[in-house]
This record gives structure tokens, sequence and C-alpha cells, in this order.
């Protein structure tokens, strides 16, 4: 029987994370759209790079609103402060 916590033999946490580093900019800000429906691993998609943080936000609110059965998040490259959702939670790339 296949463990359903593994994937062709990474555990679904390691896929989810690699997936999320390759998602996360080395510099500036993603636009990255999560489907709940793709496996682990495939689920993000990243739509737009950005070099400043207020386009990477307008982004978003513009993505948010075309889109409101989507999800979506701005990652943030490592030494930039997170895009924030809600106080005190980072929805993806350096926390």
């Amino acid at each position: 029987m296949t463990d359903p916590d593994k994937t062709e033999g990474e555990s679904v946490f390691s896929v989810m994370l690699s997936a999320i580093e390759q998602a996360t900019p080395k510099n500036g800000f993603n636009l990255v759209e999560v489907d709940e429906y793709e496996p682990p691993g495939e689920e993000l998609y990243v739509h737009l790079h950005f070099d400043s943080r207020e386009e990477a936000v307008e982004a978003l609110a513009r993505y948010r609103r075309r889109h409101p059965g989507n999800v979506f998040y701005v990652y943030a490259a490592e030494g930039e402060d997170p895009v924030l959702d809600e106080p005190g939670r980072s929805p993806g790339g350096t926390a």
C-alpha cells in the first residue's frame, strides 16, 4: 500500500517546501496563485514578478477582485519584509 504522505520517496512536506522555495523570488516580489486541486508540489503558479512592494500589492488586489474564487499571495524575496494578509500572518515567502 502506498503511503499518502509520501510522493516518490519524498514527504509531502518536503515537496511542498520545495515548491514554496521555487515560487519565492531571489529579489523583489512574486504574485503567486495557489491551485488547491493540484497535487503537492504543483499547486503554486507564479503569475508575475515585481521589483517594488507597492506594485505587487496593487496587482494582488486587482487579481483578487477579478478572480474572487482563486487564492493569491505575494511571495517576498529573502531579506524583504513579508507581505502580510492579516496581522501576524505571512502567507508565503520569508516569515
